[in-house]
């Protein structure tokens, strides 16, 4: 019988923190393939959301990003 890979494929030791750079969160939409823009522009939209930075123990460097986005009314994305 084969045994199932694991659906993540390092063990890594993390941790979640609420601030990232505005470099380091054009440098994650680089690594996915999303568009990136002005740093300043990246600055205000950061300021804006709530966000949780899942980061590499040891390292501190990012390796995942949700942020939440709201009309500040009953709109959100996340």
């Amino acid at each position: 019988m084969r045994s199932a890979k694991p659906w993540f494929p390092a063990q890594r030791d993390m941790y979640v923190t609420n601030e990232i750079t505005p470099a380091e969160y054009m440098d994650l939409r680089k690594i996915v393939g999303w568009g990136v823009f002005p740093l300043e522009e990246a600055e205000e939209g950061l300021k804006h959301s709530f966000k949780w930075c899942i980061r590499e123990d040891g390292s501190g460097r990012p390796i995942g990003l949700a942020r939440l986005v709201w009309d500040h009314g009953y709109v959100m994305y996340l």
